[in-house]
Parts: C-alpha cells; sequence; structure tokens
C-alpha cells in the first residue's frame, strides 16, 4: 500500500525546499519593515523563473501556431489520401499550395533542413493528388462516353455542380504539366475515335440504322452534298460536346488559385477549340477519299469544276 504513496512522496521531497524559501521570505518580511539586499534574492529569483516560464509559453504558443500553418491536421490528411473529389478536397488542395508557397521561407534560415524536409514531403503529396485528380478525370470521360445520355441528365440537371467539379478538376491538374497533357490525349485519342465511327457509320448498309449515304452515277453532287453536310453536323456535335465539358466560366477560373490562373489561364480559356480541332482532324482523310473518288471518275468537266 506504501508503494501507492512514493510518488507523493518523492514530489512533496522535491518542492519542500522551494516551499520552505517561500515560507522564511514570508516571516521575514512580517519580522523586518526594511530588509536587506539579500532579501531580495529569492523575490529576484521569483521574477526571473516567471519571466522564463512567460517566455516558453509565448514560444510553446508560436510553434503550436507553426505547426497550425505548416502542416494538414489528421482528418485534412485522411480526405485527401482516401476521401472523394469535391469541394472540402479542393480548399485542403488549398491549403497545400499555401504551405509549400510559404515554405520557402524556412530556406532562408541559418539552418535549412527543416524548409527542405517540409518541401520534400509537399512536392510528393501534391503529386499524390495530382495523380488522383487525373483518374477522376478519366473515370468521368469513360463514364460519359459509355452512356452519355443518361449521364448528362443525371449529372448536370437541374443543376451542373458535376461539370463544375470536373471543370475544376482540370484547371488543378494544369499545374502539372505532365498529367494534364496526357489526360488531353487521352480526350483526343477518345473522341477522334467516337467521331470517325459516327461517321464512318452513315455509310454502312444496316437495316437497323437509317437509310446509308451511298453513290449514285446519276447525282454524284448530292453524294458530295451528304458528306460535307454529314461532316458539318459532326463537327457540330463534336463542339457541343467539347464546349460542354472544357469552356471554362469566370466563375470556376475564379475560384482556383492565383498561381494556377496566371501561369495556365490563357491556355484555358483556350482548351476547347484546341481540342475540337484535333478531335474533328480524323474526318480529314475520310472525307478526302470519298471527295476524290468522285473527282477521279467523274468525266463531266462541269461536274469536277
Amino acid at each position: 500500500v506504501l508503494e501507492e504513496f512514493r510518488p507523493i512522496a518523492r514530489r512533496i521531497k522535491r518542492l519542500s525546499s522551494s516551499v520552505q524559501n517561500i515560507k522564511l521570505l514570508g516571516e521575514n518580511i512580517l519580522k523586518k519593515e526594511t530588509p536587506d539586499e539579500n532579501d531580495n534574492k529569492p523575490i529576484d529569483k521569483i521574477n526571473d523563473l516567471r519571466s522564463e516560464l512567460d517566455s516558453m509559453r509565448m514560444r510553446k504558443k508560436l510553434l503550436s501556431s507553426m505547426q497550425d500553418y505548416f502542416t494538414l491536421s489528421q482528418i485534412e490528411d485522411e480526405l485527401i489520401l482516401g476521401g472523394p473529389i469535391d469541394e472540402e478536397f479542393f480548399k485542403i488542395v488549398n491549403k497545400l499550395m499555401a504551405i509549400k508557397e510559404h515554405s520557402t521561407l524556412l530556406l532562408s534560415l541559418q539552418d535549412p533542413r527543416a524548409g527542405n524536409s517540409l518541401l520534400r514531403k509537399l512536392n510528393d503529396l501534391l503529386k499524390f493528388v495530382n495523380r488522383k485528380i487525373f483518374n477522376y478525370l478519366v473515370d468521368f470521360l469513360y463514364s460519359y462516353e459509355s452512356n452519355s445520355t443518361s449521364f448528362t441528365e443525371i449529372a448536370f440537371a437541374p443543376n451542373e455542380n458535376v461539370l463544375e467539379l470536373f471543370q475544376k478538376a482540370l484547371i488543378y491538374l494544369s499545374n502539372d504539366l505532365e498529367y494534364f497533357n496526357e489526360f488531353l490525349k487521352k480526350v483526343t485519342t477518345v473522341r477522334s475515335k467516337i467521331v470517325l465511327d459516327e461517321f464512318l457509320s452513315l455509310f454502312d448498309f444496316d437495316a437497323k440504322d437509317s437509310r446509308p449515304i451511298t453513290l449514285s452515277a446519276h447525282d454524284p453532287l448530292r453524294y458530295i452534298g451528304d458528306v460535307l453536310a454529314n461532316v458539318h453536323s459532326s463537327i457540330a456535335n463534336e463542339a457541343d460536346f467539347v464546349k460542354s465539358l472544357f469552356k471554362f466560366q469566370n466563375k470556376q477560373i475564379d475560384d482556383a488559385p492565383v498561381t494556377i490562373l496566371l501561369q495556365n489561364k490563357e491556355f484555358l480559356n483556350g482548351l476547347d477549340l484546341k481540342l475540337l480541332n484535333e478531335a474533328v482532324q480524323s474526318l480529314s482523310t475520310s472525307c478526302r477519299i470519298r471527295v476524290e473518288q468522285i473527282v477521279r471518275f467523274e468525266e463531266d468537266p462541269v461536274t469536277n469544276l
């Protein structure tokens, strides 16, 4: 039973000298109206200890503030690593980018090891974030392609929250050119194939579909007109698709970090036209072959002209 009181006894013994000094100081103050210089030594020591304690409290408060400023909380860390991509996710990404921007100040310290270590961790985490955003955008694109009609109805009506989230993710990804360019290549590859397949299907004889475009010996001009009309229709449909996903509104761009806007705003604003031009390039060869087919075998010079 006495063992349980051993810590208390040690604490009493450790504090006994300080208590005794305070007791003696109080007795001297009560006995003497004008204490000598020796009587002031305990008071000076108490004042020094109090000043040191205040200094330590201030340092602790400063370090705690720096920790909150230069690190993520446990909840924020879990959302970045395993949470969904939503508005809260991008708020945390904004905080990460702000931490990285301000952490460069730590490199100016006499010992820059803390700043270098923090920057390495931030770069690794932002690389993970960009990879996560890239995967989200790819999944979004293939989901849209596989079920475009029903997905459009669900995602973009009556509000455009999903579309805005997609565009915001693309804006953030533009800060990593490697992943950004890789995603744009996927977009152009997928859309080029879809546009070409839809165009070529108009020339297939399939009873399930509408009447195909056929070459008539008596009316080659109508054939060319039908070909060009369908090229125009394909380009118009693709323009509507591309603009729905890649034409950025000022609101989405204004919500992005300044560092991204300064570097990529001009390119992002013209991204829809760039992707449209690359996607419809696949039509050029097929269209040219069909027009040349008429020109090459048409004997009437007036028709060729």
